[in-house]
């Protein structure tokens, strides 16, 4: 709770002082939003210890599921990376380049889940020859 309170911190400084700047420079004030986002994102990484902590924990209980795991942590890499860079380029009055990456990053996902959606598929195929 430490770590995200001082991001507030660092956030609402660093959007005062870009306010400030934007009145006589805004390739300063966006220079320094993309900074503040960074900055978050970095930042955010502490949270994901205790994520990955959970993921090995169910890996443990589920079983061998080591490669969906990475897909997942995959995907959910590519969307934080993806939804940042959106919000940059909607900021920065992108907002095209912004919803063309958004696009990428959905089929970026659809992409590395191909194996899930196999695996699946492969699941489903043994269950009826069962049957």
């Amino acid at each position: 709770m430490d770590i995200y309170l001082k991001m507030v911190g660092m956030t609402a400084v660093g959007i005062m002082l870009s306010l400030v700047l934007s009145r006589n420079s805004k390739d300063y004030s966006f220079l320094i939003a993309v900074v503040i986002c960074c900055g978050l994102c970095i930042s955010a990484v502490s949270f994901l210890a205790p994520i990955f902590d959970f993921l090995t924990d169910l890996e443990g209980w589920i079983g061998k599921t080591a490669p969906l795991m990475e897909v997942l942590i995959k995907a959910v890499g590519l969307s934080l990376i993806g939804e940042t860079m959106v919000t940059i380029c909607a900021d920065a009055g992108h907002a095209a380049v912004g919803k063309t990456l958004q696009l990428c990053t959905t089929i970026g996902i659809i992409y590395i889940g191909i194996p899930l959606v196999k695996s699946l598929f492969e699941l489903i195929e043994s269950v009826l020859e069962m049957l």
